[in-house]
C-alpha cells in the first residue's frame, strides 16, 4: 500500500484526469484508483 498516495482535487473534471492518463502521467496512469479530495486534503465522500 503507497503511505503517500497521489490525489486529485475534487475541482479536476473527469476530462482533465483523463487527459493525464492518456498522456501516460506517472501519477494518474499507473493506478487502479485515486484518491479524490476537497480543498483541505480530506477524503470525498
Amino acid at each position: 500500500m503507497d503511505k503517500d498516495p497521489v490525489t486529485i482535487p475534487v475541482v479536476t473534471t473527469v476530462a482533465d484526469f483523463s487527459a493525464r492518463v492518456a498522456r501516460d502521467d506517472p501519477q494518474a496512469a499507473r493506478r487502479q484508483g485515486t484518491p479524490i479530495v476537497d480543498a483541505k486534503g480530506a477524503p470525498v465522500k
